[in-house]
């Protein structure tokens, strides 16, 4: 089930921030002589802007708490992270997402240290919502449904998983199992076939792929307190891979190429592209692009996105077949465990189309180095490379505006992602 990237209403106009206050003393985890500020975001609601911080680039406080700022205002949780150029940027997890302070921007962050994923910053984040019909479910409810539906789980005990995912809320049911609750749920057909094709695409990879994928081990029905269908998997160990705190970059760019090398062999059957989602003409999605790069223009350098959108979808496929492709291939969804490559989960966008929508993570997640070695040992041309780079462009300009003050991690790697196709 692919994100609803770009699908929702447009945001508000972008204008001029309002100063609120224009300095704030005794903010917890800011170091002394740093100017602290609040302002108005483009979507009217107060942000922090903190400046003149002689810092390097590091984490300088996961979490803090502070007093009132703003009128009955709170600051539930925060976090600031210093930037090459001795700025600073703070998110606000339960208020919005940081605006640009003066000489830095929110690129200066690796998203890996937005929050690990037990932090009490990532809590918080996680108590904001991402799309305007998301469903909160507890593991009360969670609970409920696994003893009625499998009661051979009755005894297992449930406990919800922080995850800055965008599709589903992740419970771990014992030391085996995790179960997915889609965010978005409806008792509509459409969802619960949505949910079995991905269960059958992974007994299909999980046959040919030299990793782990996840295993399904039963699919749930709506009952009282969630109205749609739910999935349960076996739990793989490991971490999502975090490119600021990973070593050999290089080695694990080999390892994710011998992947997607494996999942593009796979026989079709002749199938072809499905007709929704990623896969098929770069140049269908035009106009969604168009669309989030008006929506980014306070965001990020959409004129010279623009430019570089042109070219890219346009680029022909010449006589390259449709092949099994991931779509979705985003640092959350690749595990590591020991230093390598571990897992590849995530398969809900799993269909048959244009090889060159698996490049994605030579500028999501690689740096200049080893998104060379991506590419060198995948053996691209120049135009499935180019298509490549339009791809990663079009999930990250969707992703920035949608989730710029929703989810911290999504938005970062989103950035990280624009600046590398601009290289």
């Amino acid at each position: 089930m692919l994100d609803k990237l770009g699908m929702s209403p447009t945001r508000a106009a972008s204008r001029a921030p309002k100063i609120l206050s224009t300095s704030i003393a005794g903010l917890p985890g800011v170091p002394h002589g740093a100017v602290v500020e609040v302002e108005e975001d483009r979507l009217g609601r107060p942000c922090l802007v903190v400046s003149e911080l002689p810092c390097p680039a590091r984490v300088l406080t996961e979490t803090c708490r502070a007093a009132p700022l703003v009128g009955r205002v709170r600051v539930a949780a925060v976090q600031i992270w210093g930037s090459s150029t001795g700025a600073a940027c703070i998110g606000l997890p339960r208020i919005c997402m940081c605006r640009r302070s003066e000489g830095a921007t929110e690129e200066d962050a690796d998203p890996g240290e937005i929050g690990s994923p037990g932090s009490a910053a990532m809590r918080d984040a996680l108590a904001v919502k991402m799309h305007a019909d998301q469903l909160d479910v507890s593991a009360e409810v969670v609970a409920a449904l696994v003893a009625e539906q499998f009661p051979e789980w009755r005894a297992l005990p449930v406990r919800p998983l922080p995850s800055t995912g965008t599709v589903n809320a992740l419970f771990r049911l014992g030391a085996e199992i995790v179960l997915r609750f889609p965010l978005q749920p409806t008792a509509d057909a459409e969802l619960r076939a949505e949910l079995l094709r991905e269960q059958e695409h992974a007994r299909l990879l999980g046959r040919h792929l030299p990793i782990a994928v996840p295993e399904p081990l039963g699919l749930g029905e709506p009952g009282e307190g969630y109205p749609g269908p739910w999935t349960a998997y076996r739990w793989i160990p490991g971490e999502p891979i975090h490119p600021g705190r990973f070593g050999d970059l290089d080695a694990f760019a080999r390892d994710l190429a011998g992947v997607v090398t494996a999942l593009h062999a796979i026989d079709t059957g002749g199938r072809t592209w499905s007709g929704s989602g990623r896969g098929g003409p770069l140049a269908d999605q035009d106009g969604g692009v168009r669309s989030a790069l008006a929506s980014s223009i306070q965001l990020t350098d959409t004129a010279r996105l623009a430019k570089v959108w042109d070219r890219c979808r346009v680029v022909p496929r010449y006589q390259v077949a449709d092949v099994w492709i991931h779509a979705d291939l985003m640092p959350g969804n690749l595990l590591v465990r020991d230093g390598r490559l571990a897992a590849v989960i995530d398969l809900g966008a799993v269909d048959v189309g244009d090889p060159a929508v698996d490049l994605m993570p030579a500028w999501n997640l690689f740096d200049a180095g080893s998104r060379e070695t991506y590419r060198r040992a995948l053996g691209v041309d120049d135009a499935t490379w180019e298509r490549g780079r339009g791809w990663a462009l079009e999930q990250a300009i969707n992703a920035l505006p949608y989730y710029v003050e929703t989810n911290l991690v999504m938005a970062a790697i989103a950035r990280r992602t624009l600046r590398a196709v601009l290289d």
